[in-house]
């Protein structure tokens, strides 16, 4: 499936099976997400669930938290719609990128 960037150019979500390395803003939000994060996939319901728990452990707002988990798991500022594409990562890579590993 394939998402536009702001600037017009399509990406793969795909892509962002590849190593890269993450990019940390707040180390609170993300290895917080990453030690909330259920192992089971991660549906709508399960997306707000996981969000509003992250929210409620961090007090960060969702903006913040969009932010963080975004660069760490593409480690750019825009990009295709996070919860689609956590099924394609899977939970180690997920985790992993949340701890700012390089994978």
């Amino acid at each position: 499936q394939l998402y536009k960037r702001s600037w017009c150019v399509q990406i793969d979500v795909y892509e962002f099976q590849y190593p890269i390395k993450p990019i940390i803003l707040n180390p609170d939000i993300t290895k917080t997400a990453a030690m909330l994060l259920p192992e089971q996939a991660l549906d709508l319901i399960g997306w707000k669930t996981w969000i509003d728990s992250i929210q409620k452990e961090t007090k960060c707002s969702r903006k913040e938290i969009f932010i963080n988990i975004r660069l760490a798991l593409t480690a750019l500022e825009t990009g295709p719609e996070l919860q689609p594409m956590l099924k394609f990562l899977g939970s180690k890579k997920i985790k992993d990128r949340m701890n700012g590993k390089y994978v």
